[in-house]
C-alpha cells in the first residue's frame, strides 16, 4: 500500500499577542527595595484581563484539538500525518474554528479602545501604551494558518552532482525512515488508547473518584475514528483496534450505572484492565 496515496502532510500555526510582559521600571525598583541585584526578580504584568481574549484562545485550543485528533506524528518541522480517509473531516472542522477565531478576533478589535481602557484602570500604574500595539495594528497579531500538502515521493529526489548509486543509497534510506515513522504513527494510536483506559480505569478502581461518562465516550469515539487512522490498514492494528472494540462495548445503561453501582463499576474496570494489558503487548510490536 503506497503512503503517498493514502495520506498528506498537514500543519497547522496560530499565533496570539502576548498577554504578559516584563515590566523592566518596576523590576528594578523592586530590586532595590528588596536590596537585590536587578537579575533577581521579574515583576510581570498581564497586559490584558483573562475575558478579554478567552473566546479567542477557546477556538485556538480546539483548532488544535481537532488538528492533533485527525493527525499523527510525522516530523520535527511541525507537519503530522494527515489520512486522506479523514481529510474532508479534518478540512470542514478546522475550517469551522478558523472562521469562529477570526469572527472573535474582529470583535475583539471592534471593542479594542474599551478594553485598552478598562486594561488602563486595571493596571492603574502599570499601564503603559507602548506595550500595546494600536487598533489598526492588533488584528494582525492573531493568525490561524492551516496547510495541507501532498507526501513527497522517492520518484522526485533527482540531484544532478550525485551518482546513480548515491541516489539509490539515499531513496532507500528514505524508504527506511518512511517505515519508521509509520511505526510511530501506528504506535500512537495505541498510546492514546492507553491514555485514555488507563484514566477510566484508574477512576474506576477509586471509589472516592467521580466517574463521568465523558470517560466512556471518548474511548468509543477512538474506537470509530482509528480505523481511519490506521493509514496503511495495519493488519495486527486492525486487530488490536477490533478487539478493543469488543472490549469496550460498554451497554449505555451500564455507563449511567457505573457512578452507582460498584459491581458494575467493577466489572467496567476488569475490561479496562484486560484493554491495557492488550494494548502494552501489541505497543511492543512497534516500538522503535
Amino acid at each position: 500500500m503506497n503512503i503517498q496515496s493514502n495520506a498528506m502532510l498537514a500543519q497547522t500555526s496560530i499565533s496570539m499577542f502576548g498577554q504578559s510582559k516584563k515590566d523592566k521600571n518596576e523590576s528594578n525598583k523592586y530590586a532595590q527595595s528588596h536590596s537585590t541585584t536587578t537579575d533577581s526578580v521579574k515583576v510581570i504584568k498581564t497586559l490584558f484581563d483573562k475575558n478579554d481574549i478567552a473566546e479567542i484562545k477557546c477556538h485556538a485550543t480546539m483548532a488544535r484539538n481537532a488538528h492533533a485528533k485527525y493527525t499523527l506524528p510525522w516530523n520535527d518541522q511541525g507537519q503530522r500525518l494527515l489520512p486522506c480517509s479523514v481529510f474532508a473531516r479534518y478540512q470542514a472542522e478546522m475550517s469551522e474554528y478558523k472562521s469562529n477565531f477570526d469572527f472573535a478576533v474582529s470583535q475583539f478589535v471592534d471593542k479594542y479602545d474599551a478594553i485598552l481602557y478598562r486594561n488602563k484602570q486595571r493596571l492603574n500604574g502599570l499601564f503603559n501604551q507602548s506595550d500595546y500595539p494600536t487598533a489598526d495594528e492588533i488584528g494582525s497579531r492573531f493568525q490561524m494558518k492551516t496547510s495541507v500538502t501532498p507526501m513527497p515521493k522517492t520518484d522526485d529526489f533527482r540531484v544532478n552532482e550525485l551518482s546513480d548509486a548515491d541516489i539509490a543509497s539515499i531513496k532507500k534510506g528514505y524508504e527506511v525512515e518512511i517505515q519508521e515513522k509509520l511505526k510511530g504513527t501506528q504506535a500512537e494510536i495505541l498510546n492514546r488508547f492507553k491514555d485514555l483506559v488507563v484514566h477510566m480505569r484508574d477512576v474506576l478502581k477509586d471509589s472516592d473518584r467521580v466517574f463521568h461518562k465523558s470517560s466512556a465516550d471518548k474511548i468509543r469515539d477512538l474506537v470509530a475514528l482509528a480505523p481511519k487512522l490506521n493509514v496503511m490498514d495495519d493488519p495486527d492494528l486492525r486487530l488490536t483496534i477490533s478487539n478493543l472494540r469488543v472490549l469496550v462495548a460498554w451497554h449505555p445503561d451500564d455507563v449511567d450505572r457505573a457512578r452507582s453501582d460498584k459491581q458494575v463499576r467493577s466489572n467496567m474496570a476488569q475490561c479496562c484492565d484486560q484493554a491495557v494489558d492488550m494494548i502494552m503487548d501489541n505497543l511492543g510490536g512497534y516500538a522503535g
